[in-house]
């Protein structure tokens, strides 16, 4: 009887002991080893490690753009999109993420994302039968569509004037230049072009603006515009304080629009627009308050300020 109860109870702890003793103490079983970083191939940690912190855990948004769009998807080819993801944005707060750029992504782990990103968000033929404007500027735009397009678009939520309103945030705010990508700014005049929109921007209002600009791009503002396609008869140049004549010319050339503000410019001591050499020029001008309240001594001074004698029925009033 002793025999058997040691039996039945030093079988099970041989079977214990036996059973521990197909790997050495300390040495990780099949199937339990972590991935190295760089040979995570599955896109839904990829996702969550490098994009969703900026573009939402579901890719629907965030600080960053929604991937999870399809008709973003519908206009973005697979070159752009990996493109972006290989080397970043320059003057965003994109990073590159390939290797070869510095980044923590292999070739491959770039592959997956930029392939599931599509896979899994995109709707074919979702912009069957409407004309999309391409990813890369193409034409310049046409103010009074353009006007008439903003009007219908845009100005319920950005306001009549593009400084905000109770549903979006403003579209004229003059660090946009300094915050916005060369990208983002290609998509503006794109979407102006096949929309026939003006665009509205605030452009060398103040030194700092130029020498940021300098100093992140190597260019002054108005040339980067320029460059990228968006220096035509829809930009209405806001302020216009610190033009040199090179771009007093380049303006009127392309047949644009200022619209100088002196009451701010006179409260913020920005500096005073070339208003008359502007209209030597030939360049459509006409000006406009931005105050929320007058100034008294600023509104006397509007009144010694030039005005064309004429302006085109696109001109910004």
């Amino acid at each position: 009887m002793k025999a058997f109860l040691s039996l039945c109870i030093f079988a099970p702890l041989a079977a214990i002991f036996l059973a521990g003793c197909g790997a050495p103490h300390g040495q990780p079983r099949s199937g339990s080893e972590v991935l190295a970083p760089n040979e995570v191939l599955e896109f839904g940690p990829l996702f969550a490690e490098n994009c969703a912190a900026c573009h939402g855990a579901e890719g629907r948004g965030g600080a960053a753009i929604a991937l999870a769009n399809p008709v973003y998807l519908a206009i973005a080819d697979d070159a752009s999109i990996r493109r972006v993801i290989e080397k970043g944005v320059t003057g965003t707060a994109m990073p590159a993420f390939a290797q070869s750029a510095g980044g923590m992504l292999t070739d491959a782990q770039i592959d997956v994302i930029s392939k599931e990103i599509r896979s899994r968000w995109s709707k074919p033929g979702i912009l069957e039968g409407a004309n999309p404007p391409s990813y890369a500027t193409k034409s310049t735009g046409d103010v009074t569509h353009g006007e008439a397009a903003y009007k219908t678009f845009c100005e319920s939520c950005h306001g009549p004037s593009g400084r905000g309103g109770q549903k979006a945030s403003a579209i004229t705010d003059d660090s946009f230049l300094a915050l916005v990508s060369d990208q983002s700014l290609r998509q503006v005049a794109t979407f102006a072009s096949e929309l026939d929109l003006p665009v509205h921007m605030h452009v060398h209002e103040t030194m700092a603006e130029i020498e940021q600009s300098l100093e992140s791009h190597k260019v002054r503002p108005l040339r980067r515009l320029a460059d990228l396609g968006l220096v035509g008869p829809g930009l209405i140049a806001i302020h216009a304080v610190h033009l040199e004549s090179d771009e007093i010319r380049l303006l009127a050339q392309h047949g644009c629009h200022v619209a100088h503000c002196p009451s701010s410019n006179l409260k913020l001591a920005s500096g005073f627009a070339p208003v008359q050499s502007m209209l030597d020029a030939g360049l459509v001008t006409d000006y406009a308050s931005v105050l929320s309240q007058p100034v008294p001594w600023a509104e006397s001074a509007r009144s010694f300020w030039p005005r064309p004698a004429a302006r085109s029925a696109s001109a910004p009033t």
